[in-house]
């Protein structure tokens, strides 16, 4: 019972935050210093042809009229269509969708499995040699941007040593297109040669955007761990004869899982703008490279759509964070 009340108390906040979303995003794309009928009819536009424009998207009406039809295009999926692809907006952030989400699971795995392990070990045996260690080899990246990291890769490993492609998602290789999701796709047609495509292809952005978050994830795992190796408890069991592996294990390592899924959502914004960045630079299909592509031609209608969408997936990551922490430590859940 607890449990429902929980989820439905999560599910119930998420309608007045979306509905603020919406209403933000709205103000801010009246208050902006140029006005939105000549970026949709473009600057060399003549005043008939602006005005048409303010008349065929309601930008003549009151802004209360506007507001009500903006959220009405909303509800119903209709985003307009973009002055570039000439496609409707949705559709194109739809079918850019998966690669965004598949380059970050992927980011984040990379994250959780270089960041997790070595801070736990770190907070274990701080100040050791070990933890120096562990501590330099991932921290090293912590005050690097992606723009940085993504040229150096693309300048080491594909121009240089030519282990890793420079840019794109999958190489010449057929694929079926099942779910628009690349390594799950050619999981399930059994595609070795596709798969090992993909991969190739997904290593340096995932790497790009992983490591950095590993490092802050290190960081605040040895913390974590450390204050918890000092807790009476700890301490007690250790002087019991209980093993470091089983206390790593049951008890730290599960504690600590719960104090990186809250950060995961924490860093969640800054992950995104790295997806954007990183999709850029090495070429990704995805929708941050829709977003800048959008912003360079002055599309007005693809970057409101793509800024719904970024704020759309932050709110609902926020809720799965909290659920997934209720499930890993239920004495939060209230």
């Amino acid at each position: 019972m607890r449990w429902l009340a929980f989820l439905m108390n999560r599910l119930i906040w998420l309608i007045p935050t979306l509905f603020a979303l919406v209403t933000l995003i709205f103000i801010l794309s009246r208050v902006m210093p140029i006005d939105p009928a000549i970026l949709i009819a473009g600057e060399n536009a003549s005043h008939e042809q602006i005005e048409q424009v303010r008349n065929r998207f309601s930008l003549d009406k009151p802004l209360i009229s506007q507001f009500a039809g903006y959220l009405k295009a909303v509800a119903t999926g209709d985003l307009g269509d973009s002055l570039y692809t000439r496609q409707p907006v949705a559709q194109d952030l739809r079918s850019r969708l998966p690669a965004t989400i598949e380059l970050t699971i992927v980011s984040l795995l990379i994250a959780a499995v270089f960041g997790i392990p070595s801070g736990v070990l770190c907070g274990v045996y701080s100040n050791s040699l070990l933890d120096h260690a562990l501590r330099i080899g991932v921290v090293a990246f912590a005050g690097l941007t992606h723009f940085w990291i993504a040229i150096q890769f693309q300048i080491i490993f594909s121009m240089n040593l030519d282990w890793l492609p420079l840019a794109g998602r999958i190489g010449d290789v057929p694929l079926h297109d099942f779910t628009g999701f690349v390594l799950l796709d050619s999981l399930l047609a059994a595609d070795w040669q596709a798969l090992a495509s993909a991969i190739a292809h997904i290593t340096l952005p995932a790497l790009t955007i992983g490591l950095p978050t590993a490092a802050v994830v290190q960081r605040f795992t040895r913390n974590s761990v450390m204050n918890m190796m000092d807790t009476p408890f700890l301490r007690y069991q250790e002087a019991m004869g209980l093993s470091r592996g089983i206390i790593i294990w049951k008890y730290l390592l599960r504690s600590s899982l719960a104090a990186t899924v809250t950060l995961f959502g924490l860093t969640a914004g800054i992950m995104l703008a790295g997806v954007v960045t990183v999709e850029t630079i090495f070429d990704w299909p995805g929708t941050g490279n829709y977003a800048v592509r959008s912003i360079m031609y002055s599309d007005y209608n693809a970057v409101m759509g793509f800024t719904l969408l970024a704020g759309t997936l932050f709110v609902l990551l926020s809720v799965s964070v909290d659920i997934i922490q209720a499930l890993i430590d239920p004495r939060g859940v209230t």
